[in-house]
């Protein structure tokens, strides 16, 4: 369906109650930018197709509130450019690997309401452009320096049914 589209930077799949995986054709959008799937049913793990797709332009990654399942895979990592990752309301499990301090350019990462487990990595630090980063319950804070290194910085934790929201 969509491997004709080749030129085509920003696509909007939001609020269609799409349901089972993410299609494979989507693989063939080596131009965008800008992916919206957000609101949906979709089902499954983040596949490799789509990561490997997204390597070098995509800014906005925002695959919040459908039904994705795993860990977060390797390939993401390869995203260079990525600005906007939204995750949250999925059922994404395992750690935060500590690549994500990799991202230089995340402006927004957003991971509320998933079974994440573990500790934020420290790495996140190295992120001197991110201004929004909401985290999820299951994580604990190793490192206050997260806090104190950044201006203008809003961390929210999800501690309690009423989130507690930072503004540094």
């Amino acid at each position: 369906m969509f491997e004709k589209l080749v030129n085509l930077e920003r696509l909007e799949l939001q609020y269609n109650a799409f349901t089972g995986t993410i299609p494979a054709s989507i693989g063939g959008l080596k131009a965008i930018k800008k992916l919206h799937m957000y609101s949906n049913s979709l089902s499954g793990s983040l596949p490799i197709f789509l990561l490997h797709s997204l390597l070098l332009p995509t800014e906005k990654l925002t695959l919040d509130k459908n039904s994705l399942v795993g860990s977060i895979p390797n390939g993401l990592f390869n995203i260079t450019y990525l600005e906007t990752l939204t995750l949250s309301e999925n059922s994404f499990t395992g750690q935060i690997s500590p690549r994500f301090g990799e991202f230089s350019y995340m402006k927004e990462m957003i991971f509320k309401d998933n079974l994440f487990s573990g500790y934020i990595p420290g790495e996140l630090i190295n992120l001197l452009d991110l201004g929004m980063c909401v985290l999820s319950k299951a994580f604990f804070v190793p490192y206050l320096d997260l806090c104190t290194q950044h201006r203008n910085l809003t961390i929210t934790f999800l501690f309690s049914p009423s989130p507690v929201t930072f503004i540094l």
